[in-house]
């Protein structure tokens, strides 16, 4: 048999929200996708914004946009590649580049991952 110690846990702290942001509260935890411990431990102790689960639909989304980024980005290639020493078409080709760079690395931030 597992012997018995005097070591008792601490007592929890104890959070009652008023009535009229109690729903609100409950929609806030559940939409961080943390338990509820968590989502108290990161709200206190963190300067760091929760980040929430997202839907499928929202990952789709940045995924598809993503891979549009991508398409566009060989499109401009391939229209680089076709004009060849056109030095008005290189700049502005890399300036669109650069943009679709701009834009991809946003969408990956969005969904929770390094550019």
């Amino acid at each position: 048999m597992t012997e018995k110690t005097d070591k008792k846990r601490e007592a929890p702290y104890s959070y009652r929200p008023p009535a009229d942001r109690r729903e609100a509260l409950r929609e806030d935890i559940r939409r961080s996708g943390l338990s509820t411990n968590a989502y108290f431990t990161h709200r206190l102790f963190s300067n760091q914004p929760i980040r929430t689960r997202g839907s499928a639909v929202d990952r789709e989304t940045l995924a598809r946009l993503l891979a549009e980024c991508a398409l566009i980005r060989d499109g401009l290639d391939r229209i680089e590649a076709v004009a060849r020493d056109g030095d008005d078409v290189s700049l502005a080709l890399e300036g669109a580049a650069r943009h679709l760079e701009e834009i991809a690395a946003t969408v990956m931030k969005a969904a929770g991952r390094k550019p």
